[in-house]
Formats: C-alpha cells, sequence, structure tokens
C-alpha cells in the first residue's frame, strides 16, 4: 500500500492558518510533514529577514497539537549545499507584476527553497493558503514543470474576527495597528461593492481612498484575472474569475490580502 504523504512548508511563527492548512492536510494523507524555515533568498530586504519572527519551539508545540506527524527544520546548508544548483522556471508574467514587480527576486527564491523542499519531501500533495495567491500560482508552475505527480491543494484564508487575514507579519503590529489592518478587508468588501455599480478604475479610487483615510498605506490595489492574475486593464475580456489584490503598509509592516469574488 501506498503512503500518502501530505506537506504544508512554512516559514515558521505559525497562526491558525497554517495549522488550518495541517487539519486540511490530515484528511487526505497518511503522514503530514511540515517544515520550518525562513528561507533568506525569498525576502528582497535584509532588514525584513531579521525581523521575521522566529519561535521554534511554540512553532514545534503547535504542530503537534494540530497532528503533524513529521517537523523537518533544516538549516541553510541543507537546503542551499555546495551542490546546490539555482533551478529555472520561466514564470513569465508573474515576476514582472504585483509582488514580483515590488519584491525582485521574491518569487525567485520561492521557486528555489520550494524545488529543494519538494525533492527532499517527496509529498504525494502539498497545501498552501489562498492569502498568498500569487504565490500560489508559481507554486501551481514549479509542479506542472518538475514535479507533475504532486497534486497542490489550496485552502481559504483564514480571517479573525474583524476580517483580517492571518499572517506571521501581523506579530509586528502594535493593538492600535492590528485594528487600522482590520480595514484592509473593508476595504476589498467596497471595492468589490462598488464594482457593480461604477467601472473598475473608479471603485479601486474609492477603496484606495477610503484605505488611507484609515491610515493605510497603499501600495497596490487591483481587479485581476483570478486564473492569470492579468489585471483587468490588461484583459480584453472581462474574466469570468475574478479577484482584487492588496499590499499595503501598516507602521512599517507590509501586508497583503485578497479576495476572490
Amino acid at each position: 500500500m501506498d503512503i500518502k504523504v501530505g506537506f504544508v512548508p512554512t516559514m515558521g511563527a505559525l497562526h491558525q492558518g497554517h495549522l488550518a492548512l495541517i487539519k486540511e492536510a490530515k484528511k487526505t494523507a497518511d503522514i503530514v510533514v511540515s517544515s520550518i524555515f525562513v528561507n533568506p533568498k525569498q525576502f528582497d530586504k535584509k532588514e525584513d529577514l531579521d525581523k521575521y519572527p522566529r519561535q521554534e519551539e511554540k512553532d514545534i508545540a503547535l504542530l503537534k497539537q494540530a497532528g503533524c506527524d513529521i517537523v523537518y527544520i533544516p538549516d541553510e546548508n541543507d537546503i542551499y549545499s555546495n551542490t546546490f544548483k539555482n533551478i529555472d522556471l520561466d514564470i513569465a508574467h508573474l515576476e514582472k507584476i504585483y509582488e514580483g514587480e515590488k519584491r525582485k527576486g521574491h518569487f525567485d527564491g520561492v521557486v528555489q527553497v520550494l524545488y529543494q523542499l519538494f525533492d527532499i519531501v517527496k509529498p504525494h500533495k502539498v497545501f498552501f493558503g489562498q492569502k498568498d495567491y500569487q504565490q500560489c500560482l508559481v507554486v501551481k508552475s514549479i509542479i506542472k514543470t518538475y514535479f507533475q505527480q504532486i497534486e497542490m491543494v489550496t485552502c481559504p484564508t483564514i480571517r479573525n474576527v474583524d476580517g483580517l487575514a492571518l499572517s506571521s507579519r501581523n506579530q509586528r503590529l502594535s493593538e492600535k495597528g492590528l485594528e487600522r489592518a482590520s480595514y484592509l478587508n473593508k476595504g476589498l468588501n467596497l471595492a468589490i461593492t462598488l464594482y457593480e455599480r461604477f467601472v473598475p478604475q473608479q471603485a479601486l479610487a474609492f477603496a484606495k481612498t477610503y484605505l488611507e483615510n484609515n491610515h493605510i498605506e497603499v501600495e497596490y490595489i487591483d481587479f485581476a484575472d483570478a486564473d492569470t492574475l492579468k489585471s483587468f486593464g490588461e484583459c480584453k475580456e472581462t474574466p469570468q474569475n475574478k479577484i482584487i489584490i492588496v499590499a499595503a503598509c501598516i507602521e512599517g509592516v507590509r501586508l497583503i490580502d485578497n479576495m476572490l469574488f
């Protein structure tokens, strides 16, 4: 009998969103593996890497409580050994838009670490959260090119009672910052509501103003085709599957969110 392995890669600083992925993996996998590795290659700024929260002992306890069977905690030499060779993957426009544009080299770092982790763990299924939507499309490209035997499962974003998407970066926000961050979700809902009444750019402009009035520094907010992540402005016809995406800073902490509609 084949033993089915489910895999949840993480960078630690776990929250209920990560644990929901573990619980989803438990439903179909015989063994659930999770990794904790803060990947230096996917940070475009060293200060962001240095500030990334680390809580290894707490993370291990949380994974155990959630039913994770194996926790893999490699060091940098395990992943990027002397024999490491950079993996080539053409992710086309995904490298040039939104997170790809704003965080130079980020997705290349994601590609390198996930290739190594998938090759080491050899999972049958991998589980990722929708919050990192553009990353999910990159993961699909990795699997299609190099690991066609792996099935990818994308799980819904987990939010707190105020609608804020759970993120390890939330730990860096003050109580006031967390309160402000809850307006991100409200801004996305506002844009979707206004989309039915105005042209897309007007709806986005209203939502951007709403967020800025609530002390949120908007880096980008846009409507896109959920299948390709091409902006509405680049689509010849209105996409059937739509998504709104946003990146913003609060107290110097950069957060992302999205909503399918």
